[in-house]
């Protein structure tokens, strides 16, 4: 039989993204949230088991946890895998290149986004993205990638923290410069290479 290769992602969200997620809940329910929230994944993925964390009390961060399958690995010798999965923020939200007036979020954020997946048998990682950790001014913001492979499992742990929602325009250049360093590193690929 095919055993796909697969593994396990846990996403912790922030205060403010789990009241979102909690409000659209309260106004959708779950059933309707977790099946969008499934549909959002690429074809190439399986998921199954998804399932919210303490998203019952008031209080309570919201995690998103659920198992996955990869479909994608075709027996190529070369196989690209982004690990960020849908979660990669894939376009700076701050695209202009001058601003005159002040940039203001509408909350922080504190995401923690990890992954517990299996090398595919028969497959070496041939190569990782490199870790890296950056600061946001000294104490605005930090973006942390954490990965490590042994033999047989692959670890990503991804932090961004921003820590205050208003931005001056002189502020605004190091605003993007981090959030296009964020798009950039999380587009990274893993590079399995099979073994002959």
């Amino acid at each position: 039989a095919d055993k796909q290769p697969g593994g396990f992602c846990k996403q912790q969200l922030g205060f403010f993204e789990s009241l979102e997620v909690k409000n659209k809940i309260a106004i959708s329910g779950q059933g309707t949230y977790l099946s969008e929230a499934k549909n959002s994944y690429s074809e190439e993925m399986e998921i199954s088991n998804l399932a919210l964390d303490s998203f019952q009390t008031d209080e309570g961060l919201v995690a998103v946890n659920y198992d996955l399958k990869l479909r994608s690995f075709k027996d190529a010798d070369m196989v690209y895998f982004n690990p960020m999965l849908a979660e990669a923020i894939k376009t700076n939200p701050f695209y202009a290149t001058e601003r005159v007036y002040p940039v203001e979020m509408p909350y922080t954020r504190d995401d923690v986004y990890s992954l517990s997946m299996d090398i595919p048998e028969g497959y070496v990682v041939e190569e990782l993205p490199k870790q890296t950790r950056v600061m946001l001014n000294e104490n605005d913001g930090m973006f942390e990638y954490l990965i490590t492979a042994d033999k047989t499992r692959i670890q990503l742990r991804c932090k961004l923290q921003i820590k205050r929602t208003f931005f001056s325009s002189e502020d605004y250049k190091t605003l993007r410069d981090f959030y296009a360093y964020i798009v950039k590193k999380e587009a990274e690929q893993i590079v399995f290479k099979k073994i002959k």
